[in-house]
């Protein structure tokens, strides 16, 4: 089944990519349409609090590009849509783990049950291959800084009037507001082969 998108809420999509990769990595939230604003700006929101919290170019690694945010929107007179596809250069230099790691983030509500969690893949673009052992184990200190800069990422949402919100598949489950975002300790693994 696929997302229902309520009225009054929104789906916004990061999405980077690789030199010599022809594929674009991407990874998905739900958000509470709370601005008036017009669909480009509401996107221009979000990479903006996505580049000041989490993302700058210090922070994403050499031969990366952070490539912008595409948003849509159920409006009371329908679905609109916009981006901001301003492109930001990585220029954070170090060995980086091979495209098909992953960093896991989890989504928490502060409600009970499956349906109440999710999870959100991130390129491993943003943790360099030192402070991973190699168990897949994140370091105490790196983990601490990315889960500081997570937590900012989800104020500078609300603060932009999009706070986060999980989505549902079932249109009668209203969307659920995400209240923290945290990386897991130990990197996840796309299902896709190296080329």
């Amino acid at each position: 089944m696929p997302l229902q998108l309520p009225i009054g809420f929104g789906n916004a999509t990061l999405i980077w990519s690789q030199t010599g990769d022809p594929d674009r990595y991407t990874s998905d939230f739900g958000f509470t349409d709370a601005s008036a604003d017009a669909a480009p700006l509401v996107a221009s929101a979000i990479y903006s609090a996505w580049t000041t919290t989490i993302s700058p170019a210090a922070n994403i690694a050499t031969g990366y590009f952070f490539e912008g945010v595409d948003v849509r929107m159920h409006r009371d007179f329908g679905i609109v849509e916009g981006s901001d596809l301003t492109r930001l250069t990585g220029t954070y230099t170090a060995q980086f783990p091979p495209q098909n790691v992953a960093m896991l983030v989890r989504k928490s509500t502060g409600f009970a049950g499956r349906k109440n969690r999710g999870r959100m893949f991130l390129p491993p673009c943003y943790v360099a291959e030192t402070p991973i052992s190699n168990t897949g184990q994140i370091d105490a200190v790196t983990l601490a800084t990315l889960n500081g800069q997570l937590a900012q990422f989800i104020d500078a949402l609300a603060d932009a009037d999009c706070p986060m919100a999980l989505l549902h598949t079932n249109i009668a489950d209203p969307p659920t507001p995400v209240v923290s975002l945290r990386m897991e300790s130990i990197v996840a693994t796309q299902r896709r082969r190296l080329r």
